[in-house]
């Protein structure tokens, strides 16, 4: 894991609270990954990290143990719930021909592409990803055009997303 965002949010108001979105220097290197999905720059990286993967996840572990919080969500969260041992429920995202075309989805892209700040001033540069080449390859034309659109995957724009579907439903 070289990515990890989390944004807490008042149950009550649908406020964020808090973002943590921080990276780590990953020492194996995923080719696939750093060309077709993330597109995490190895300069930016070294530059920007908080160092390991284990270090990152104990830094995300003790930003959420004071937290009280009734639930942790993700789109997909296998691998997520595996790596942190921590219970994810799946909050599921229509697929991409039906989900280039939301609200949600349509803000947290131009946010991205704009690097505009989450909460204020958490923003991702698109520097970060510049190793980003195309979306992996696609047998469906329709799927292929909408991840085409939406590029790289950012953690903090992906979550962000993620945050104004929930507050949309």
């Amino acid at each position: 894991m070289q990515e990890l965002c989390a944004i807490e949010v008042d149950t009550s108001s649908n406020a964020i609270i808090d973002v943590f979105h921080e990276f780590a220097n990953y020492s194996l290197s995923d080719q696939f990954a750093r060309e077709h999905v993330h597109g995490l720059n190895n300069f930016f990286l070294w530059w920007i990290s908080v160092g390991s993967e284990s270090f990152l996840l104990e830094l995300f572990m003790s930003w959420l143990k004071p937290k009280k919080y009734k639930a942790l969500y993700a789109n997909n969260p296998a691998k997520e719930a595996a790596v942190l041992g921590l219970p994810i429920q799946n909050f599921p995202l229509p697929n991409w021909v039906e989900r280039q075309h939301k609200s949600y989805h349509c803000t947290a892209l131009n946010m991205k592409n704009n690097c505009e700040p989450v909460f204020g001033t958490m923003y991702c540069p698109q520097f970060a990803h510049c190793s980003y080449v195309c979306p992996p390859a696609q047998n469906n034309p329709q799927i292929r055009l909408a991840k085409a659109k939406h590029g790289y995957h950012c953690a903090l724009y992906d979550t962000y997303e993620l945050y104004l579907a929930y507050v949309s439903v």
